[in-house]
């Protein structure tokens, strides 16, 4: 059910500093999703942070940022409210999962 998108994807690889930590990209970044794949992951700006491998490590293993601390930080880039964030998630999983085309 997940959407693969590339491009928005290889943005997020080569963002200029880990969101979380602020450390520079040296070797690439992982686009870390807030809601995963077990949640029905899809690939959009609201649902993704640029993290480097230490933090999206260290989010996975439950050492890290939390899903709200990840929210905030994809709310301040997008200029939008954090409780926006899991709403939008589920609009779109539900329009891929019925088979029809999102509109962003």
């Amino acid at each position: 059910m997940k959407l693969e998108n590339e491009p928005l994807l290889d943005t997020f690889r080569r963002a200029p500093r880990c969101e979380w930590c602020l450390a520079p990209n040296l070797h690439g970044l992982d686009p870390a999703h807030i809601y995963t794949r077990g949640a029905g992951r899809v690939d959009i700006p609201e649902n993704l942070v640029a993290l480097c491998r230490s933090c999206h490590s260290a989010q996975g293993a439950r050492n890290g940022p939390s899903i709200k601390d990840l929210e905030l930080l994809a709310a301040l880039r997008l200029g939008i409210m954090p409780e926006d964030i899991y709403p939008e998630v589920c609009r779109i999983r539900r329009l891929t999962k019925e088979g029809k085309e999102p509109r962003r």
